[in-house]
């Protein structure tokens, strides 16, 4: 399953599956109500909260948590202020 590629020890396999995921989710609503239905929003707050994500990979872990919420099908879930606190945490810790 996907989701537990994301815990893959190699960080290569982690990298292509966060780019695969944020080509799925851009521009198709309905790829994005799917990774909202499986609860990636959920998960990727909680892999950026706790550090599990390297750093290197922490802006696609963005990426995919900015086009689950962005295409507003999250904005019901209880999840989206943790979210926005997680993104703004991790932003400001990107070196730029």
């Amino acid at each position: 399953m996907i989701v537990s590629a994301l815990s893959d020890d190699e960080i290569e396999v982690r990298e292509y599956v966060y780019r695969a995921l944020i080509e799925f989710s851009t521009g198709n609503l309905s790829c994005v109500h799917a990774l909202v239905a499986a609860d990636y929003p959920a998960i990727l707050i909680n892999q950026l909260r706790t550090a599990k994500e390297k750093t290197v990979l922490q802006p696609l872990a963005l990426r995919l948590l900015h086009n689950c919420l962005y295409s507003g099908c999250a904005q019901e879930s209880s999840q989206v202020h943790t979210a926005d606190e997680t993104s703004i945490e991790m932003l400001a810790r990107i070196d730029t």
